[in-house]
Parts: structure tokens; sequence; C-alpha cells
């Protein structure tokens, strides 16, 4: 869950298929109560994020990068309450827009009184700005990704912890339950790491 006054990511594979059944068209988003946040694409393939809590606190931002083009990218937009929403196309930062003026207003895109929606939005309980596509690996994060960790989910590398992860005199372990296609093994727990520099 992500509760009041925290940064978030809204992250996915996409692949646009022909016209999109609404402009933008959500891929994922909170919908509801405000804040009202989503991640989508409009009719002419660039992504559109927004956050919207009235109309005096109405930010949106579009890029400029067309994404119709019947290939999978990935999108993400992260929120960061005292800076940016920052978008990004194929691990590349491609927009910052500053949403500073929302710090303090109560950011909970999930929380229970929200609906997460992925594919369309919501307009009192009925699907609107229905995606038409494929979306794949929907990712939300309750902090706001580094460049680093955006460019680490495009390519794909799960299995690495970027800089921006960790702090100096961080204990790092890892706990691997092995699993055999039936059924998990004993879990066993690695030696700790320390972070000591950074």
């Amino acid at each position: 869950m992500i509760y009041n006054n925290t940064d978030y990511t809204f992250s996915a594979w996409v692949n646009i298929n022909g016209t999109l059944g609404g402009s933008p068209a959500v891929v994922v988003g909170s919908f509801r109560i405000a804040p009202i946040t989503y991640l989508g694409v409009t009719s002419t393939g660039q992504i559109y994020s927004r956050i919207n809590f009235n109309s005096s606190f109405d930010i949106a931002a579009t890029t400029t990068a067309n994404l119709r083009d019947q290939s999978w990218h990935h999108i993400a937009v992260t929120f960061d309450r005292d800076g940016n929403m920052t978008q990004y196309v194929d691990g590349v930062n491609v927009s910052n827009t500053s949403i500073s003026s929302m710090n303090g207003l109560g950011m909970h895109p999930t929380s229970s009184l929200n609906t997460v929606k992925i594919g369309a939005g919501n307009s009192a309980g009925n699907p609107t700005n229905e995606f038409n596509g494929t979306i794949d690996d929907v990712m939300i994060f309750n902090r706001s990704l580094s460049a680093q960790q955006i460019y680490a989910l495009w390519r794909n590398q799960t299995n690495v912890i970027v800089a921006q992860e960790t702090r100096s005199w961080e204990n790092w372990s890892v706990q691997a339950t092995p699993n055999d296609g039936f059924e998990d093994g004993a879990m066993t727990t690695s030696n700790n790491v320390t972070i000591l520099d950074l």
C-alpha cells in the first residue's frame, strides 16, 4: 500500500495495437478519490502521466516519442512529492515536470479508498479510456525509483542492485528457497555483506 505523502512509481511494458480506446488510454492508475493518478498513452502514441487532486492541483505531462510502432516498449513514471513527475521510455528519461506544489496534499494512490486499474480508467464504476494493445509486467513501487533503477528494469536486470538502493553501513543478506518444480526445499540464508562506502 502507498499511503499519505509517499513517493511512488508506475512501470509497465506495452505494445500498442492500432487505435486506442480513449485518449489518453490508461495503462495503470489509481482512481475513485483524490488523487487520481495514472500512466497512460495518448491517441498519437505519446506517454501521458497525470496527478489530480482538484482543479487547483492538476498536473499532466506528455512526451514526444511515438510508441505506436507495433513494438514492445518499457514505460515508467516516478512521482517524487518534493520534486518531479519523471517519465521514462525504454530506460531513458524523456520528461520532468515539477509536482512539488502537491507536497503535503496526501498522495495515496493505492490506499484502501482508491481502486487500481490496469488497461482502463474508472468513471462512476464504469471503464473508460481503454488501452488497445498488450500490457505486461506492471509494477507499482512505494518509492520514486532512480533513473538507474528504471534503466535496470528496462534491461530486465532484476538480479542487479544499483547503487541507489544501498546506503553506507547497511547489512545485506539473501534468503533462497530452492524449488524443484514440485515443492519448496529448505530456505538457506547467506552471510551478511556490509556496504562500507558508496
